[in-house]
């Protein structure tokens, strides 16, 4: 879990665990 702050984000983007 080292995108909880992106989590958020990358949910709207359909991106997530993406650096």
């Amino acid at each position: 879990m080292r995108w909880t702050a992106k989590s958020s984000a990358g949910r709207k983007r359909g991106t997530h665990k993406t650096s």
